[in-house]
């Protein structure tokens, strides 16, 4: 006698069914590593002071922290749960992950140098994400001993959603000031953050079910579907809102550096 099928095993397979090109949704996750990686090699490259890009300080620790929970999550998850599928999918993808992570490090070592304000919203913002995941749990773990990979699918994307609004206040409060941020590495940054997480955004609202339906037996605990789709979602228009911020900020910024255009 064969084992029972789970939810999860039962939801994947409809996944798969749903995307034949792509060879499952899974490769909008995998795209989406992949310009995150573009992203940061870009702005690593061309930023001359890690502060002075809106992914750097508590933006850059939030995504670190995104990515060393998303590379625990791939190397501890069985094959046919949260591993990516298709092409672009597992031990690729993995690379491209663990590629991030000493860039986002390097990005973010300017934490030690700031206030205790900016240290308490770190904590603020990941004990929040913490509790939150905790209490929205999707059931695409068969066994309930895997039941805290769940967990940390729904923490990593809340971490990824603290990044973006810190983002976007960092930019926010910078603008239209002589502090901007300003530059290539910042051009870039606002340019690829909300093409990179657009994929995300689509692949949650489609990938499980339809947009506007929950099925029960994706659930475990709580709202998680609800709960994902919305972040991600807002995590698009924050970046979106902060990179209207910054294309709208260059000619108060060259008056404020003393710069005038020539007409």
């Amino acid at each position: 006698m064969g084992s029972p099928v789970s939810p999860g095993d039962e939801a994947w397979a409809d996944i798969k069914r749903e995307w034949p090109i792509l060879m499952t949704a899974d490769t909008l996750l995998a795209l989406q590593a992949i310009l995150r990686l573009v992203l940061l090699v870009s702005v690593s490259c061309r930023s001359s002071t890690g502060s002075s890009i809106p992914l750097a300080l508590e933006a850059a620790t939030f995504m670190f922290l995104a990515a060393v929970v998303r590379v625990t999550l791939l190397m501890l998850t069985p094959e046919n749960l949260y591993q990516l599928d298709g092409p672009l999918g597992g031990k690729l993808n993995l690379a491209f992950e663990v590629s991030a992570i000493p860039f986002l490090l390097c990005l973010s070592r300017h934490m030690l140098n700031v206030g205790r304000r900016s240290a308490l919203l770190l904590i603020a913002g990941t004990l929040l994400s913490v509790w939150a995941a905790s209490c929205n749990q999707l059931n695409l773990a068969s066994e309930e001993k895997d039941a805290y990979l769940d967990a940390l699918f729904t923490f990593e994307h809340l971490l990824e959603s603290c990044a973006a609004v810190a983002i976007f206040v960092r930019t926010a409060a910078s603008w239209n000031s002589s502090s901007t941020c300003t530059g290539p590495a910042a051009t870039i940054a606002h340019v690829i953050l909300p093409a990179q997480q657009l994929l995300a955004a689509y692949f949650l609202l489609v990938a499980f079910s339809q947009p506007f339906e929950f099925p029960p037996e994706l659930t475990r605990v709580g709202h998680p579907l609800q709960l994902l789709r919305v972040a991600g979602v807002t995590q698009v228009g924050l970046y979106l809102l902060a990179a209207a911020l910054h294309f709208t900020d260059f000619p108060d910024t060259h008056e404020a550096t003393g710069e005038r255009l020539e007409v």
